[in-house]
Order: C-alpha cells, then structure tokens, then sequence
C-alpha cells in the first residue's frame, strides 16, 4: 500500500476501527490488498486505534501494500465504538465511505462489488454478507454462532433491502457521505460501549428516506474465537441484539413507541416459546436446551431494555488515560 498521499481524493475511504486485536487486523489488512482491487480510483484505508495507548500502528505499518491504496493510521483514545467510527468518519476523505470490522476478512472484489451495487442501484448505502468462521473448542453448537455472527439475507444481487434494515449493520457496508453522515456526530456516543450505535444511524436514515442494496457478491469472513462460540457468551450477545432492536425506537426524535411496543410483543412471544423448549429439554438434551435458551435471551432483551440493564459489550469501555493530542499518520 503506498504511503505517499494519492494526487487526488480517493474515490473510496474504508474505515476499520480496532481494539487490541493486532493478529485479526494484520489479517483484515491483509485481505484490503486484494479486497480493494478493481476501483476505478484510489482507495484510502484508515485504521482508527480506540485502545487508550497508541498500539496498532506496528500493524499498520507493517501491512501489505497495493497500487492504488493508502493506508491511514488514525489514535481515537477516547473509548468507544461510536468514537472511533466518529473519527474515521471525520479522518475520510472520500464521498464514499465504506466499514469493515477489524476481525473481518475480505474477498477478493470485495469494494469493487460493494461500489458496482451502488452505481447500479443509486442507494444510499450498500450491504453485503458476512459468513461467521468458527473456531473451534466453544461448547455452543457451531451453528447458533453462525446464526450470531452472520448475516445473510434472502435477497438477488442489487435488490432493495430497506425493509430489512433492522438486520443491517455497519460492518461490510459502504455509504454516500452527503446523506447518510450529515449529522456532525453520526454515531451516538452515549451507545459506543453496548453497541447499537449503527443501528440507529440506520434507522435514522431510513426515517429521512434513504435507500439500501444488497451487494451479494461483496463477501466477508468473521473470525469468531472460541471463547465467543460459548452459550454464555452468545445468549449475552442475543441479550444485547434484542435491548438494541427497542433502545434505538426509543433514542429516535421523537421516540417510536408504537414499534417499541410491537418489538417487546415480539421479545413476549421469542422468551416464553424459546424458554419453555429449553425448560422442557434439559432433561433429555442438553444441547438442545442450551440452544433454545440462546435463543430465549433473545427475546428477553426486547423485554428488558431499559438503559439500567445493558451491560458494556466492547473493550474501550476501559477508562482511558488523560487524553494527549490525537495522532495521524501514513504508514511508514
């Protein structure tokens, strides 16, 4: 990746915020490389670094490089998700901005399909899958992770997703910078550690009119380690997913309260059918119960939303030392 500014703005920027996951960012930048071939312009990658102490630009330095890309290194130190996508946001230079997770992994044509499905359909934004890799050695079954971390949709490359924005998320995205980040701070800081941040800018974008595709050729991979293929730690993972379906309605201008309720009839119904078929096989298998009882969380987080029972999901809501002047800098 060169590290000299390119002569013009780049046609795409990707952000990629990370947290202490050195091994699964090389490996993100590694897959950028070949993911990011077949713009017609240059591309800018910036790494947003949310630990408290500059850590990640070892990485990014030592990062491949391809014709064409900038690689960016950008410290956030004040903690958060929001914080960090805030920054890259505010870092990007292009009118096209695009997230991949830091434990993601690109296909290769992986913008290209995302820019492709975006200049056919004129959305807002694209989405495209993200196929869950599970690691072995977690005692949840294999496809309950998948069901977590993955994100399929059944829809035809280039199709109207807008409906199903409620399944939707930043990562493995690309946006027009002009409607969809018009706000000053697009992400909502006060949700930077329990997540659902994404989900309300989403929301909020839809409200306003915006459209979204469906770039199915633009394919991820999502590393999941094994300490998060447990049934802990996916039913605190459904919990979360179903606090964020209602706490969005309720942090929108006015609140949605109509669909607040319709989402915790939802959560009624997902907690008191999931939960008895975990109750009812325990005795005779346990796997099975554990399952639907991953399942059951689900539901119950629709259910108990309310800011008093949401827990910290990301590593930045360790406290930060004093904060020192922000750093950026190219890749050297």
């Amino acid at each position: 990746m060169s590290v000299s500014e390119p002569e013009t703005a780049p046609r795409i920027s990707v952000v990629i915020p990370t947290y202490r996951r050195p091994d699964l960012l090389a490996a993100a930048l590694a897959s950028c490389e070949s993911g990011a071939a077949g713009i017609g312009g240059p591309v800018e990658i910036l790494v947003v670094d949310n630990a408290p102490e500059p850590e990640a630009e070892p990485v990014v330095a030592a990062a491949p490089r391809a014709e064409g890309v900038t690689l960016r290194y950008v410290h956030e130190p004040r903690p958060g998700i929001s914080q960090a996508r805030n920054r890259g946001v505010a870092e990007a230079r292009a009118d096209r901005i695009a997230f991949l997770d830091d434990d993601q992994r690109a296909r290769p044509g992986w913008l290209a399909a995302l820019d492709a499905c975006l200049e056919r359909t004129g959305a807002d934004a694209a989405f495209g899958p993200v196929v869950a890799d599970v690691a072995p050695g977690g005692d949840a079954e294999p496809r309950e992770a998948e069901a977590v971390f993955s994100r399929r949709l059944d829809a035809a490359r280039d199709a109207d997703v807008t409906a199903s924005h409620a399944f939707l998320g930043t990562q493995n995205s690309l946006f027009r910078r002009a409607p969809a980040f018009a706000r000053p701070v697009p992400f909502d800081p006060e949700l930077g550690t329990t997540g659902g941040e994404d989900s309300l800018l989403i929301k909020r974008l839809v409200l306003g009119g915006a459209r979204f595709a469906w770039a199915a050729d633009a394919v991820v991979d999502e590393t999941v380690p094994a300490d998060r293929a447990t049934v802990a730690y996916l039913g605190r993972r459904r919990l979360r997913n179903g606090q964020i379906r209602c706490q969005v309605l309720a942090r929108l201008e006015p609140p949605r309260r109509a669909e607040i309720l319709r989402w915790m009839a939802v959560g009624a119904i997902q907690l008191g059918l999931w939960g008895a078929l975990a109750l009812l096989a325990r005795p005779v298998d346990a796997r099975r119960s554990a399952r639907f009882g991953i399942r059951a969380r689900g539901g119950l987080g629709k259910l108990i939303w309310l800011e008093r029972f949401r827990r910290p999901m990301y590593g930045a809501a360790v406290t930060p030392p004093p904060v020192e002047p922000a750093r950026t800098s190219g890749a050297e």
